[in-house]
Parts: C-alpha cells; sequence; structure tokens
C-alpha cells in the first residue's frame, strides 16, 4: 500500500499534556487557559530545540524536521500559539512532502530500543551517546510535577 515508518525527529509527550490537562479538567481544578498555554508551547519548544541541537551535533546541518502532534483538546487550544512561537523563534514551516525528501527519513537504528528516542535520538545512540536520548520533557513525573507547579501551581516536590 505504500506505507513507510513515520519520520519523527523532534519527540515530544504533547499526549501527556493533553492527559494532564483532561484530569485537571475533571477534577474541577482551577486552570488559568494563559498559564495553560504559556506551559505547552513552553514544554514543547524546550524538546524541539534540544533535539534540534542534537541534530546539528548529529548531521552537521539543519535537517527538515517533523513535527508529531496528536489530535487532542490541547493541540486544537494551542496549535497556533506553538506555530506563532516557531516562527519567532525563526522556524520555517514547511510542507510534509518537503520534510520527507530529506535523507534522514531513510536512516535505520542499528537496534530499536523499547522507549523510541525519536530518529534523532536513534542517529545519537547508534553514534555512542548514552545519555540524553531521551529529553527531560519526556519524562511523565517531570512533566506532571511542572504542570502542578505552573499551571495548577500548586506546591510540589520540585526544587
Amino acid at each position: 500500500m505504500g506505507h513507510i515508518n513515520a519520520y519523527i525527529p523532534l519527540n515530544n509527550y504533547d499526549w501527556h499534556i493533553d492527559r494532564l490537562f483532561q484530569r485537571a479538567v475533571e477534577s474541577n481544578k482551577e486552570l488559568d487557559l494563559v498559564t495553560m498555554r504559556a506551559f505547552y508551547v513552553a514544554v514543547l519548544m524546550e524538546s524541539i530545540n534540544y533535539y534540534h541541537a542534537l541534530a546539528l551535533q548529529y548531521t552537521g546541518r539543519f535537517p527538515n524536521h517533523v513535527l508529531l502532534l496528536h489530535e487532542n483538546d490541547i493541540a486544537a487550544l494551542f496549535i497556533g500559539d506553538l506555530i506563532s512561537e516557531l516562527r519567532h523563534q525563526g522556524w520555517e514551516i514547511i510542507p510534509f512532502e518537503q520534510a520527507y525528501l530529506d535523507p534522514l527519513t531513510d536512516y535505520l537504528t542499528q537496534r530499536v530500543l523499547k522507549f523510541n528516542p525519536g530518529r534523532i535520538g536513534e542517529m545519537a545512540k547508534d553514534n555512542g551517546r548514552e545519555k540524553g536520548l531521551w529529553h527531560t520533557t519526556l519524562n511523565d513525573a517531570y512533566l506532571e510535577e511542572r504542570f502542578t507547579k505552573e499551571v495548577l501551581q500548586e506546591e510540589t516536590r520540585l526544587k
């Protein structure tokens, strides 16, 4: 049928941010959407910039990236804000088909990990990197604590 593996160099946990948001709504927590927007955009941009820096390190160039976003409420609410921030930081939005022309789409990892760090994380691993394959924002507990502190403005264990 012509299917190919997804090319996802910019890994993120947008789905988990939506889960945290949904839990807060279901629990009748007080949510400030301005704060929620800032959290969503900041977390995704941290992940995007982290994996882009790894891409530069391991490819020596600016590859065409694909950012996987899941269809959920949080993306529907704030995708425009994320796009605005991407453009503000100098990113150019290109067609999906153009991104898939990048030679990185053909990269195959030497060993598939149980929890995939994304294409760039795989490349880093295959080139001997053992730590930092997953950005901090790809950690459920970290995101939960940060969401509690920044969005819900409740005390957490974060220091």
